[in-house]
């Protein structure tokens, strides 16, 4: 085909085909979605594409709309821009226009609303992701070509355009004040300089880095500015990697002592980052093998959820613990993997049938007991409500009927302020009745920070112990977090004035976010937006990414210390994360979560929340009503009234009759 032939699609800010002779074809919303879709994926089953592009109408319907497309595009245009049957494709005569120097990703089809293809627009909003990282990735390049030949107007554009898709990167920033400097400018390059300061002051509450600053005042000196071109994340040294001593807990140690030599259950609250778990570790290690139980956040709205990841841990290190048939068959409830036939049992409707079903859950457990001498139940807040019933029975029943001196030790941790307040109330009681020891970890003192820090093994950072306990509260995490701050930042040897402190350790957070690489912000996003029990697999599959590639995005994840292995480094992390996700991105990423989890069989409830929090009822609804019905066939007839309840709101507002009729046959199967 000659190449005048040729037809360029111009999807940025615009949406038309420009053909032979300049040619303009506008181009509709769903015409221009499937131009860019084949453009962008390749070869694709025309079943995919209907259901991508008319997702809400029945299935023929969807198909027969898609070949009306086909047939006006192919009429517009005299010639077919699409090709094949049950897969198509782009005609080779069709290319995507787009300038990785001039064009912002973001545009990609932005002058359409997509908000009613939810399918369309996660992909959508993944691929003007990817498409940023390459145009970043490009600029990079390009900036450092142009400057080493010497061409530094054509580099400083270069330099501005990457600076303005992430104004928070400060090698951004110094790549831009070198340049300015280099060609002459030294009045724009201090300009920049200041503008770094103010963006860092005003969206982070910090100051610029060291390094930064040392290119500034070469600038103001006139020396030739040689910042080296390429920044890597900052390494944790080893001060900050090692663990530091424990400090400032010697009256809670010794009440723990006392309770445990009385068989009492601990119980272990306070502020996050005051250092529950590691107390509770390092006193539960001090008298020997000890196993660990947790509950993370999400777990709350999945009966058995926290559960059902206890039970997985232990039978990893136990096949042996559910070798009996029945234990194998009650535990097939909540771990389908253990179900030797694959076919369902009936559903608990009595209490006998829960009671069975707790009983195999409780000789799991004690085979685990029979090797440990105590139990750290961490995070307890994050507990749903049937966890929390199967631990109460099975540690009820452990104390009960095992001699005194084999009965089970349990360590609890939570939250201040963030335990239900019936388990508050159960708490209270077994206390007044001197049956467990609760004890409420307050912040370090001054003493006990400087303590703490010195045990860091780095000098220049004792000096400054009581500034950090004052601006931290002597919260533990706070202090280290802000010591790791001024390590990165390259400020631990300076005489550290206020403005060096960030205003919270959020900021210490969302700063070493900023520095992340586009793509390893986003695997950290998608991870947050699970929540739990997700790991590489999961991670690309929601990403559509090489699983090799989020590999390395994981490295410098752990590099950057925002995970460690498949779980982030801290709660507080976890949360700086969460909260850090654009709205949009976040509402892609709980779809692609939902999408991801209903292959893995992952359970109801889980996949409801991500339809719910991705705004799409329509398909919220459905999976609301299969958590009733397994929440239903685990006798938890409270969680799936709620359910229904949940559905049936949903349904009215969809003005689904079908499906309200659907929500009354599982009301009345309850």
């Amino acid at each position: 085909m000659d190449m005048q032939e040729r037809w360029e699609v111009r999807a940025f800010a615009e949406a038309r085909l420009v053909g032979p002779a300049e040619r303009s074809v506008a181009l509709d919303r769903r015409t221009a979605a499937l131009l860019v879709y084949l453009l962008r994926e390749g070869s694709t089953p025309r079943s995919r594409l209907a259901g991508l592009l008319y997702a809400d109408v029945a299935e023929v319907t969807a198909r027969n709309n898609l070949a009306q497309l086909l047939l006006r595009l192919k009429r517009s245009v005299g010639e077919p821009l699409v090709q094949g049957d049950a897969l198509l494709e782009a005609s080779p005569a069709v290319t995507l226009a787009f300038d990785l120097e001039t064009t912002s990703a973001q545009t990609l089809l932005s002058t359409f609303d997509f908000s009613d293809l939810p399918d369309f627009e996660d992909w959508l909003m993944a691929r003007r992701e990817q498409l940023s990282a390459s145009r970043e990735a490009h600029l990079a390049r390009r900036a450092a070509e142009l400057e080493e030949a010497e061409r530094y107007a054509e580099a400083t554009e270069a330099a501005l355009a990457l600076l303005k898709s992430n104004e928070l990167s400060e090698e951004a920033w110094r790549r831009v004040i070198r340049l300015r400097y280099l060609a002459g400018e030294q009045q724009a390059a201090l300009e920049a300089f200041e503008a770094c300061r103010r963006v860092l002051r005003d969206q982070l509450g910090a100051e610029p880095s060291a390094e930064t600053e040392r290119l500034a005042d070469e600038v103001k000196r006139g020396a030739q500015a040689t910042v080296p071109r390429v920044t890597v994340v900052p390494q944790r040294p080893h001060g900050a990697l090692r663990s530091p001593d424990l400090v400032g807990r010697e009256l809670e140690w010794a009440a723990m002592e006392d309770a445990w030599a009385r068989g009492l259950p601990i119980f272990l609250s306070g502020a996050p980052g005051v250092g529950k778990s590691r107390l509770a570790y390092e006193f539960a290690s001090s008298k020997g093998a000890v196993a660990r139980q947790e509950a993370r956040p999400g777990d709350a709205t999945v009966p058995y959820a926290a559960a059902a990841r206890n039970l997985r841990r232990i039978l990893r290190a136990y096949p042996d613990a559910a070798s009996q048939p029945w234990v194998r068959r009650e535990l097939s409830r909540i771990l389908p993997e253990l179900s030797d036939d694959g076919a369902p049992l009936e559903p608990m409707r009595e209490e006998a049938a829960r009671t069975r079903f707790f009983e195999a859950a409780a000789s799991v457990l004690a085979h685990e007991a029979a090797h440990v001498v105590c139990t750290v139940d961490d995070d307890t807040q994050y507990y749903d409500r049937a966890s929390f019933e199967l631990g109460e029975f099975i540690f009820s029943q452990a104390t009960l009927h095992a001699p005194p001196d084999r009965r089970p030790r349990l360590i609890s941790t939570f939250r201040s302020n963030e335990l239900p307040d019936a388990l508050v109330k159960r708490l209270q009681v077994l206390c007044e009745r001197g049956a467990a020891l609760h004890l409420e970890l307050q912040p370090l003192s001054v003493a006990d920070v400087e303590r703490l820090v010195a045990s860091l093994d780095m000098p220049t950072s004792a000096r400054h112990a009581t500034a950090l306990a004052h601006s931290t509260g002597g919260n533990p995490f706070f202090v280290l977090e802000t010591v790791q701050h001024l390590v990165e930042t390259e400020h631990l040897d300076d005489t550290l004035p206020e403005r060096l402190l960030p205003r919270n350790v959020g900021l210490t957070i969302t700063s070493r976010l900023a520095r992340l690489s586009p793509s390893a912000l986003l695997a950290a996003r998608a991870a947050a937006v699970l929540q739990s029990d997700f790991d590489l697999d999961l991670v690309a599959h929601m990403l559509g990414a090489p699983l090799l590639s989020v590999a390395e995005l994981w490295e410098e994840l752990e590099a950057a210390s925002v995970v460690n292995g498949t779980r982030f480094t801290h709660d507080l992390v976890y949360e700086a994360v969460e909260a850090d996700i654009p709205a949009t991105v976040r509402r892609m990423l709980h779809r692609r979560a939902a999408q991801a989890l209903e292959e893995r069989g992952a359970m109801a409830a889980r996949v409801a929340r991500h339809w719910q929090q991705g705004e799409d009822a329509a398909r919220t609804a459905p999976w609301l009503l299969k958590a009733a019905r397994q929440a239903a066939s685990a006798f938890r007839v409270g969680e799936a009234l709620e359910w229904c309840a949940h559905a049936q709101h949903l349904y009215e507002r969809l003005g689904d009759a079908s499906g309200l009729n659907e929500v009354a046959r599982v009301r009345a199967a309850l």
